[in-house]
């Protein structure tokens, strides 16, 4: 930081003044550390989540809105993310350990993000 700004410096040398540096870099973000290093140590806070994106032409709700649904426990939430897509969210509580598993074995993913929304109306699953 420089007083009121921010001076983001790259390996190559460039400099760029900011008002503010948003990392958007991911879960073992470079931003993160260089700003917050160990003093914010990240934690599992008990749910997974699963992502993806469909092509939205039958499901006129997610072209225009974002929506979100829940049993209580699963929670589901769509969003336009271009004009002929969406993104979809869904997620539950999970153990770490087991949530480590199922991310290194995507059929076992699918089978249980399957099984939390089985029974729910169209169109999930």
């Amino acid at each position: 930081e420089a007083g009121e700004h921010v001076v983001v410096r790259l390996v190559d040398g460039r400099q760029f003044v900011g008002h503010c540096c948003i990392g958007s870099d991911g879960i073992h973000s470079k931003t993160r550390h260089q700003l917050l290093a160990n003093s914010h140590p990240l934690r599992y806070l008990g749910y997974i989540v699963v992502l993806g994106i469909f092509e939205n032409a039958r499901f006129p709700l997610s072209q225009q809105r974002a929506f979100q649904m829940s049993d209580g426990g699963t929670r589901m939430f769509a969003m336009p993310f271009t004009n002929d897509l969406s993104m979809w969210q869904l997620s539950w509580k999970m153990e770490e350990e087991e949530a480590i598993q199922l991310a290194r074995d995507p059929a076992l993913l699918r089978a249980a993000a399957l099984a939390m929304c089985r029974g729910w109306h169209d169109p999930i699953p």
